[in-house]
């Protein structure tokens, strides 16, 4: 029975042999609404900005990780690319194209285009100069001139579909003819060239050596300097292939003679300049392989200055910085061939080669840092001598052994050069049974070397004897999940029931009561000699020494997440794992760093695993969906310089949008609606983003936005505004656009100063005409008043004149004789004393027909006392004076002069 279950165990062994993924970790763009799919693109790039340009033979789309701006043409797009001073250009076969701006899209270059095809293909070289193959030569633009140039290479008529150019340093790479290629150097302007049987694909590995393909066979290494063409084969591949077909047709330079390759229908390869050898790589993509084929296009990689590369293969737009830290994640592929382990990872130990064991919810394993490989052990329940669990919860090396700890049926010790299985050491065999009936929950190595298993109750075993002794009961140690030792040598025992301090001789220092039934704590780190984070539903800070423990929540924000695991590197970094992904908090920042699944970060459910680091100085997370590894120290911070673009700035209701590259003209009081769009295209994971803004003339201070990338302003006052955003990751470090957008509403008439000054100027003249009216009023009413007194005085006078009058008149009459000397009496004493010009004295004839003049003094009166009768008689009704009589009512003229019914004497004559 024992040898038949020792074979079992060792197929289960060899079943579990399998290749780990020990590649290069790829992270994949997300798919997106609209976006184009991998198959269409025949060319990207990213440009200085950040935006990420798509090509295909009919459409270019640019992308900033949220929006997706769209441009087609009717040619078709051949190239895109951007030069030197940041401008986007686009040729097609028989144009050629500028991008101008969002709205206006591209602008055809005039002059230059070709009723046939004509452009071929379309290089940024070094330093981002730009350069066009046609069919006539090659032209360079001239920034200076605003104009494409002829470059002075030899005259050729290049034709077909596989012409390309390319570049490397100062030299241009492209086809003269079918049969020949040519080396131009764009400083010197000299050339050379080599015969190649129709040369296409050309990838330059270095000023002189470029690999080109054939017609439509095999790439081959063309060497300027030798003047050799030698073609791939076998022997320079670790990998079998049963062809010699090796179709190079893009490849990128990650470090000095090291390029990332990709062969068609054989996958990505590194080849190395120095051995002149490829080696196979495996991208992982979210821990797995990338299965998918790479899509055969003429610039399949993009290469940005920080070394991050993009690239399409039949599983989406993928990018790739083979160098840089970041977050590693390794998993079982999951085949279904019987050679996988299982994912749900818990705790972590070291052998003297270096390599990683780990414990599963189906066995153990060990991985092998060097080769990358992964060997699973699985369990058999009916074997005696062999792992007979699947949950393997604890582990730990000592003595050349791997203490492998099941949560049930006990522990073992496994020997990795005998692969043989026994047990460890009792005083007694009721101990070993005790033991073995208990359920294991983790193991703790301490300072000393020894292990502290966690078990129903505490169990020490130690480090070359494996001897397992029982520590004495600690109630509070029940359910206890997690142990650690701090820096002072005190254990700290977390559980379900709470949290139990003791020194290095198991005696209870402090003990801290769960009140809230269901909180795990799972996690532990020291922060300073008294001070320590601990891990359940949010993080909490505990401090000593104090007779009863105290405790509060470090993170109010994260009070619905669950923590698992808690690290603190020694930059002084506390690394934080929950069920959404994994945090960094820098201390000295005050920040909290986030990473998630698009970093290959996993989500921790609450459980058993411990943070565990490795000689190398890796440090590695179990999780339920496999390993994540890293260097923590390496790690950058999310501190990217991000760059913020106003994208629209919309005014009122009407969507009428303002051009950005020139100056917003002045607002109407009505336009007083704005809103602005804007983003920053930190493409590789747009959500992490966030915004905050400014508008100065409202308010100085900075408003926090969150995720969003619009901002809407209603009502705004008349006056002059600046708009400022600013993007951030970590929440500290902020990176606003490079200039504020300034505008200016304009105030309705009413509110200008120029009325204001004209109402002002209005009521100063008012007031002047008032004060005048005033002064003209007064001095009118003191001449009215002057006037007034004259009048009196002249009233008093004439009443005085007149009373002297007719004191006269009354005297006179009395000494007069006849009517007649009465009457001249009058006449002339009314001339004489009140003035008048003359005077008539006018009397009815007997019979009423006539008006007999009996007395008159002036101009009409003679001076004499007499009257001639002939001469003054006036007939009834006749002249001013018979209407008066007629009408008998007084009659004032003013002047007799122009009165029709006045006559002169000599009219009277002509009556008479």
């Amino acid at each position: 029975m024992k040898k038949a279950t020792l074979l079992y165990g060792c197929l289960l062994f060899i079943s579990g042999l399998i290749k780990a993924q020990h590649g290069y970790h790829v992270q994949q763009f997300p798919e997106k609404n609209g976006l184009l799919q991998p198959n269409q693109i025949e060319e990207m790039m990213r440009d200085s900005k950040g935006f990420l340009w798509l090509l295909t033979p009919t459409k270019i789309q640019r992308f900033d990780g949220k929006n997706i701006l769209s441009f087609s043409f009717d040619d078709r797009c051949i190239g895109i690319q951007e030069d030197e001073e940041g401008t986007i250009w686009l040729a097609s076969r028989q144009h050629i194209y500028r991008f101008k701006n969002t709205y206006e899209g591209f602008e055809k270059l005039t002059g230059y285009s070709s009723s046939v095809n004509k452009y071929i293909s379309m290089l940024s070289g070094l330093q981002k100069k730009l350069y066009l193959l046609t069919t006539e030569g090659i032209l360079q633009w001239n920034r200076i001139q605003n104009k494409m140039e002829t470059v002075n290479t030899a005259p050729f008529k290049a034709g077909g579909s596989f012409n390309f150019l390319e570049s490397y340093g100062d030299w241009l790479f492209f086809r003269l003819s079918n049969t020949t290629m040519i080396r131009y150097n764009t400083v010197t302007g000299t050339q050379d060239s080599i015969h190649v049987q129709q040369p296409n694909y050309f990838v330059p590995i270095d000023e002189d050596k470029v690999w080109v393909r054939q017609g439509i066979g095999s790439t081959v290494l063309v060497s300027f300097k030798t003047k050799t063409v030698t073609p791939l084969n076998k022997t320079q591949f670790e990998e079998s292939f049963t062809d010699n077909n090796f179709f190079i047709t893009e490849a990128f330079e990650s470090r000095p003679g090291e390029f990332f390759t990709i062969l068609v229908d054989k996958g990505y390869f590194i080849y190395s300049s120095a051995t002149n050898r490829f080696k196979k790589v495996t991208f992982l993509n979210n821990g797995r392989p990338i299965t998918g084929k790479p899509l055969l296009t003429r610039n399949n990689f993009f290469k940005e200055k920080d070394g991050t590369a993009w690239f399409t293969n039949e599983e989406g737009i993928f990018l790739l910085n083979p160098y840089a830290a970041n977050l590693r994640l390794l998993r079982s592929t999951n085949s279904g061939n019987g050679n996988q382990w299982n994912n749900d990872v818990r705790n972590f130990a070291e052998d003297n080669s270096g390599n990683i064991w780990f414990g599963t919810a189906d066995g153990f394993c060990k991985w092998n840092k060097t080769s990358g490989s992964v060997t699973a052990w699985h369990p058999d329940y009916t074997a005696n001598d062999y792992l007979n669990y699947s949950s393997v919860k604890a582990i730990g090396f000592s003595n050349n052994k791997v203490i492998i700890g099941q949560s049930e049926k006990g522990f073992w010790l496994f020997d990795p050069v005998k692969q043989t299985f026994s047990r460890p050491k009792f005083e007694a065999d009721s101990l070993q049974e005790k033991f073995q009936n208990e359920f294991n929950r983790n193991l703790l190595q301490l300072r000393n070397g020894n292990f502290l298993v966690l078990s129903n109750g505490l169990w020490l075993l130690d480090k070359k004897t494996f001897m397992m002794k029982q520590v004495k009961s600690v109630e509070s140690t029940l359910a206890c999940r997690k142990a650690y030792e701090d820096a002072q040598r005190r254990i700290w025992l977390l559980g379900t029931r709470g949290i139990t301090v003791l020194d290095e001789n198991f005696t209870v220092l402090y003990s801290l009561d769960d009140t809230e039934r269901g909180k795990w704590y799972n996690a532990i780190v020291q922060i300073n000699e008294n001070t320590f984070w601990v891990a359940a539903k949010n993080v909490y800070e505990i401090k000593l020494p104090l007779k009863q423990l105290s405790i509060r929540p470090v993170f109010p924000d994260f009070i619905a997440q669950h923590f698992s695991n808690l690290y603190k590197d020694s930059l002084g970094h506390i690394w934080m794992s929950s069920d959404e992904g994994m945090y960094r908090y820098i201390p000295e920042k005050n920040i909290t760093e986030k990473f998630d699944q698009s970093d290959n970060s996993q989500h921790y459910y609450a459980g058993v695993s411990n943070s565990f680091r490795g000689s190398d100085g890796t440090v590695y997370f179990g999780s339920l969906n496999g390993i994540n590894y890293f260097v923590p120290e390496k790690i950058p911070l999310q501190n990217d310089s991000l760059r913020v673009h106003l994208l629209n700035v919309t005014i009122n209701q009407d969507d009428s949008s303002y051009r950005l590259n020139t100056s917003l003209e002045r607002l109407t009081h009505s336009q007083h609606t704005v809103v602005f769009d804007f983003i920053s295209p930190y493409l590789y994971n747009p959500e992490k983003l966030q915004y905050r803004y400014k508008l100065s003339g409202t308010d100085e201070d900075w408003v926090d936005i969150g995720h969003n990338t619009s901002v809407r302003f209603n009502s705004l006052k008349p006056g002059s505004y600046s708009f400022q955003v600013a993007a951030s990751i970590n929440g500290t470090d902020w990176y606003a656009m490079e200039q504020p957008f300034s505008f200016v509403i304009n105030p309705p008439f009413r509110q200008t100063w120029w009325f204001r000054l004209l109402i002002f100027l209005t009521g100063v003249g008012a007031i002047y005409l008032l004060v005048k009216w005033r002064e003209k009023g007064i001095a009118e009413k003191e001449a009215q008043k002057t006037e007034i007194e004259k009048l009196k005085a002249a009233s008093y006078q004439n009443q005085l004149e007149t009373e002297q009058v007719i004191n006269y008149f009354a005297t006179s009459i009395n000494t007069m004789k006849t009517v007649d000397e009465l009457l001249w009496d009058v006449s002339k004493n009314l001339i004489g004393r009140l003035g008048f010009e003359d005077c008539m004295i006018y009397l009815w004839s007997e019979d009423k027909t006539t008006l007999i003049q009996k007395a008159g003094y002036g101009m009409k009166g003679s001076m004499q006392s007499e009257i001639h009768k002939e001469l003054y008689d006036i007939p009834k009704g006749k002249g001013i004076v018979g209407a008066a009589v007629e009408q008998k009512q007084p009659l004032l003229v003013n002047d007799t002069s122009v009165d029709a019914r006045y006559f002169s004497v000599d009219e009277k004559i002509m009556l008479s």
